[in-house]
């Protein structure tokens, strides 16, 4: 079940899940995926670190104490059955856990057509780190540290709190429903924003389009410039040093 997402966003995330799922299928039936799924008690407060080369990441927050990690390799491509094999072999998922701190990391497919994705539910009261190469990640219903940085892809981030900080390149960001503190960078992306309470937030854009929203009673102080680009300001903001 994805989220609902405004405006052509939603559509651009709608194709790519389905030509994905599309790809998934077929790569299941001529035995060029792998599945893996692991579950075990996670007590609220801990953290979890992914680290991936590409794919899919969901991590979402639940009311349970416990984890669990679903795991999909899946080749990319037409490929002889036995070579998709070799490659899935070679590109390894390792789960590693010290106390209250989850480590999951892809390792060997920085080099091989393979893609990793993952589905992970923890604690609602998690810390959370993801770093990837190219992926769409979806960060949703989570109260903590949280920081991502893709190299290339897209985020879909909503209902997060806490000390928040983002980073993307080549791709497009959307951020739903966020409070605590945030600080976001993007590189050739627009970010689509609606913001509630947060302390404090920074959104740096580079070569993309910024479109922020704010609850109608919101009182803040706003800082905003440009290079190469426009500030566009609704009419139904009351703009001014007193206001």
């Amino acid at each position: 079940m994805y989220p609902k997402v405004p405006g052509g966003f939603a559509a651009v995330l709608i194709v790519l899940l389905a030509v994905t799922a599309q790809a998934q299928t077929a790569s299941a039936s001529l035995g060029r995926s792998q599945d893996m799924e692991r579950e075990f008690e996670f007590a609220p407060g801990g953290s979890l670190e992914l680290n991936n080369c590409r794919g899919q990441i969901e991590v979402s927050g639940w009311e349970e104490s416990r984890v669990e990690i679903s795991v999909e390799k899946t080749v990319l491509g037409a490929t002889d059955p036995a070579l998709a094999s070799q490659w899935l072999d070679k590109v390894r998922v390792e789960i590693t856990r010290e106390g209250n701190e989850i480590r999951v990391e892809t390792v060997g497919g920085d080099k091989l057509p393979v893609e990793v994705n993952f589905w992970i539910k923890v604690p609602r009261r998690t810390d959370v780190e993801v770093k990837s190469g190219k992926s769409y990640v979806m960060l949703e219903q989570l109260e903590g540290d949280i920081e991502i940085c893709v190299a290339e892809g897209s985020l879909l981030l909503q209902e997060l709190s806490g000390d928040l900080e983002f980073s993307l390149a080549n791709g497009p960001m959307l951020l739903e429903r966020l409070r605590g503190s945030l600080i976001s960078t993007t590189v050739n992306g627009n970010v689509q924003a609606r913001l509630l309470g947060l302390d404090s937030s920074e959104l740096r854009v580079i070569n993309g389009k910024v479109t922020l929203g704010l609850p109608a009673s919101a009182a803040v102080d706003l800082e905003l410039s440009t290079q190469e680009g426009d500030i566009q300001i609704d009419p139904a903001f009351k703009v001014g040093r007193d206001n």
